[in-house]
């Protein structure tokens, strides 16, 4: 939870969306989209377009694979900065 809470700290910073604690339990916060965060709406589908132009006529088994390799990459780019921090 801590990675959220802290997406959720920019997104707040940003005016994109509003956090507020839940009326009856204090321990719930209850986040919700603020006007600037509607203005991105046409945005909510972006990686699943972006994902279809960028895969198209691949297979099931070319896009596991493709999958595969990519966060293998990742995985060595990350390591890279463990071991050779800037």
């Amino acid at each position: 939870m801590p990675a959220a809470s802290r997406i959720i700290d920019r997104m707040v910073e940003h005016g994109l969306v509003r956090r507020r604690k839940h009326e009856t339990d204090g321990r719930i916060m209850v986040v919700t989209l603020a006007d600037r965060g509607r203005k991105l709406v046409h945005l909510a589908d972006f990686h699943a377009r972006i994902n279809a132009a960028l895969l198209k006529g691949f297979s099931p088994e070319d896009r596991e694979r493709t999958f595969e390799l990519l966060c293998r990459m990742q995985q060595n780019a990350e390591n890279a900065l463990e071991e050779n921090p800037a």
